[in-house]
């Protein structure tokens, strides 16, 4: 299971790095880390684990989250997240107008 989601991660960083435009990057965030994403998926099959295994795999499957998280900060200008009082990561620095969507080059 650690594998599949060291495989997804390094997957993620590779599409985010190929995203053209923030629109893209947007899609590519939901593919990846919403509710439906493999990553998420993981969490479901987690139930079944004993606690040092669910250990493992959640501390593998946090590290991916954020390592994908981190590689939009850095794709979409700012490289910033902020956690929130209410335990949620945020990305910021993101441009408010169309013109503006330029990504970062690597």
């Amino acid at each position: 299971m650690i594998d599949d989601i060291r495989r997804i991660q390094a997957d993620a960083v590779s599409r985010l790095g190929a995203a053209a435009t923030l629109e893209d990057l947007g899609v590519l965030e939901r593919e990846l880390l919403g509710k439906t994403s493999e990553l998420t998926g993981f969490k479901k099959l987690m139930g079944g684990l004993d606690n040092e295994a669910k250990r493992e795999v959640g501390g593998a499957l946090n590290a991916a989250q954020l390592q994908t998280l981190a590689e939009l900060a850095d794709r979409s200008g700012s490289g910033t997240l902020e956690l929130t009082s209410r335990g949620s990561v945020q990305l910021r620095g993101l441009p408010d107008s169309p013109a503006d969507h330029a990504l970062v080059a690597e």
